[in-house]
């Protein structure tokens, strides 16, 4: 099975994000920064290709607080059903899409998450999202796997330490930020392609561009329990090199750990499990 997760970046050219998706050939979509405008065109163009179940944050679960409520949303679409799972506890839910997919055998949960970025209105919304986000981790009952743009780190040590944004303002932001991110984070998932590729690999997933300078953060991630056996992680750059969003796509391909599954060119997502994040 292969999971893809990107950051579309409020772009409109959902022709060509659905061409770009498709060259992946993935089974699980998982899309950030989607719009209300491009959301219907995305969901078609994937529909036509056999990925027919979808669900958006703001479809899944309703926000209490309108004040709090951002431009855009993840959305996940899928091969097989799809069902609303139990939403988390975040100031926007459109920020968090929590489904249980349920393919031939074992279910599985996935988690697209978008931390936004804090803002001057509301300087918590980041800490808020990472917060509720690991606490819903620390709940899923079944296999699950938590992607999207995580707005963090700033770097990583070649030892797995990661160098937060949150720095500078310490206490409850770099708590929550420490916790989302590393080796593992903290509700005991595995940074997937950190366990397939060691930190050999900056792989930066954005980059920014100013005065001539350039540089680069890597902030799409995928995280998988323990249950989960993966065979590949990689990112995607063309779809950002040609323009279709700021981010590149990151993809995996998994199977759930069964008791005969006999896959020894796979790595299992606890590979860090007993290191600190």
């Amino acid at each position: 099975m292969r999971i893809v997760s990107w950051n579309v970046a409020k772009r409109r050219n959902c022709d060509g994000q659905v061409a770009a998706l498709l060259t992946l050939k993935p089974d699980v979509v998982v899309l950030q920064e989607v719009m209300e405008r491009t959301w219907p065109s995305l969901r078609a163009g994937l529909d036509r290709a056999g990925l027919n179940y979808a669900a958006s944050g703001r479809e899944l679960a309703a926000i209490a607080d309108p004040s709090r409520q951002l431009a855009c949303f993840v959305a996940i679409v899928s091969r097989w059903a799809l069902l609303p799972g139990c939403p988390a506890a975040v100031p926007d839910p459109g920020a968090v899409a929590c489904v249980r997919i349920e393919p031939p055998g074992e279910a599985f949960e996935v988690v697209g998450a978008h931390i936004p970025t804090a803002e001057r209105r509301d300087r918590w919304i980041k800490v808020e999202t990472q917060e509720g986000l690991v606490a819903r981790l620390k709940e899923a009952t079944l296999p699950a796997i938590v992607c999207g743009d995580f707005n963090s780190p700033r770097g990583e040590a070649a030892d797995g330490e990661i160098v937060p944004f949150a720095t500078a303002r310490g206490g409850r932001a770099l708590a929550a930020e420490r916790a989302l991110v590393g080796r593992t984070n903290g509700a005991g998932m595995v940074d997937v392609f950190r366990a397939v590729h060691g930190y050999e690999s900056d792989a930066a997933s954005w980059y920014w561009k100013n005065r001539g300078r350039t540089g680069g953060f890597r902030l799409d991630h995928i995280f998988a329990s323990k249950e989960v056996r993966v065979s590949r992680c990689d990112y995607d750059h063309a779809c950002r090199d040609t323009g279709l969003s700021d981010h590149s796509a990151i993809y995996a391909d998994f199977e759930l750990e069964c008791a005969n599954s006999g896959m020894p060119d796979s790595t299992t997502a606890s590979a860090f499990s007993s290191e600190a994040p």
